[in-house]
């Protein structure tokens, strides 16, 4: 988690390789985080756990503190 903090840290002040080094340690806990969230939806609902996972990215890079929005 310590990396996960620095890594966030240094693109918050405008170090843009620190996001592609960032990516790759928060997308498995994303995923995991989003599976369990889909499984509780209803059935047949359209939105899957990747999209879901992009949602969540995309509003990061937008800078969106509220990810339920």
């Amino acid at each position: 988690m310590d990396e996960i903090t620095k890594l966030l840290q240094a693109w918050s002040n405008g170090d843009e390789q620190a996001f592609n080094r960032l990516v790759p340690l928060v997308d498995p806990e994303l995923r995991k985080i989003a599976h369990k969230y889909m499984s509780n939806e209803r059935q047949r609902h359209i939105l899957q756990t990747t999209a879901l996972v992009n949602e969540a990215l995309i509003k990061l890079i937008r800078g969106e503190s509220d990810l339920g929005k």
